[in-house]
């Protein structure tokens, strides 16, 4: 079986591929709220709050997740987003 971290992000795809952002975004915080430490949940709500158009909330929150876990690819995604931004 996949670790939770597995399934939080498997389901968070699987809502933001269905137009189900705002499902999404309840998943990130109700992670957050469970493990408040752990960049699992800003990840989920950056992604969740990107979908939803909310480019600079996004950028924020991926802040967050990059200073609890500092690792490539979630830098990349933190770029993408304010590469997104600056082209909006």
């Amino acid at each position: 079986l996949p670790n939770d971290a597995q399934l939080y992000r498997a389901y968070s795809a699987f809502l933001l591929a269905n137009d189900r952002s705002d499902e999404a975004l309840r998943l990130a915080r109700s992670e957050q709220a469970r493990r408040p430490a752990a960049p699992l949940g800003y990840i989920l709500e950056g992604d969740a709050l990107a979908a939803l158009g909310k480019l600079e909330e996004a950028e924020s929150v991926l802040e967050l997740a990059l200073q609890r876990q500092p690792v490539a690819p979630l830098a990349v995604r933190l770029f993408a987003v304010k590469t997104a931004r600056s082209d909006a």
